[in-house]
């Protein structure tokens, strides 16, 4: 569940939405940090205080700073998975103790992706590394449009999608664009699938 948007609030006001939510929810819960997006900043220590709560499991964290995933894995004690929410860093954010990454790059690559988490999970951090450097290219062309419009368009070039885009999104000019690479080895992995 992200934080809210639009109404900025005060980390107590975080910490009292997600408790209700938290008290009225069946489900478990994984909170998702994307201040860039929300204007709402999950700050660590109210992170922490949220995993006391039965069926908070997890946070997908995608706030910018080098140190937040850090700081989270040392607050938690592993109470709640740390997820990272940032493709291009996720395999930084492992080496400071996440446990994997909610991707928009997995929904191209899934193949790729969790072949780093699982390379990452049984210590062969040498091969993890090597594929997710394998996808810096992807990282970047994600990067290239606000998401979700990249990967909309190499969805759709690669045929896995129809259209895909709707208002407010819009396609952006593709002149100085050249996604046919990533999108021919798009199409392998998903035809061994």
């Amino acid at each position: 569940i992200v934080t809210p948007y639009y109404l900025k609030t005060t980390q107590e006001g975080l910490y009292q939405h997600f408790a209700t939510i938290s008290a009225k929810s069946p489900l478990p819960i994984i909170l998702y940090n994307v201040p860039s997006r929300t204007q709402n900043d999950l700050l660590p220590e109210t992170t922490a205080k949220l995993a006391r709560l039965d069926n908070i499991i997890g946070i997908k964290e995608a706030a910018t700073d080098e140190f937040r995933i850090h700081n989270l894995v040392q607050l938690l004690h592993n109470n709640c998975a740390v997820l990272s929410g940032n493709d291009d860093t996720f395999f930084q954010a492992m080496t400071q103790g996440a446990t994997g990454v909610i991707s928009v790059a997995s929904n191209i690559r899934p193949v790729s992706m969790s072949k780093i988490c699982n390379l990452f999970a049984l210590g062969d951090e040498i091969s993890a590394k090597n594929t997710n450097s394998s996808l810096s290219n992807l990282y970047k062309m994600l990067s290239y449009q606000p998401n979700p419009i990249m990967v909309k368009y190499i969805m759709h070039q690669a045929g896995l999608i129809d259209n895909g885009i709707r208002l407010p999104l819009v396609w952006f000019s593709e002149k100085n664009f050249d996604a046919k690479t990533e999108i021919d080895t798009i199409k392998q992995e998903y035809k061994k699938t």
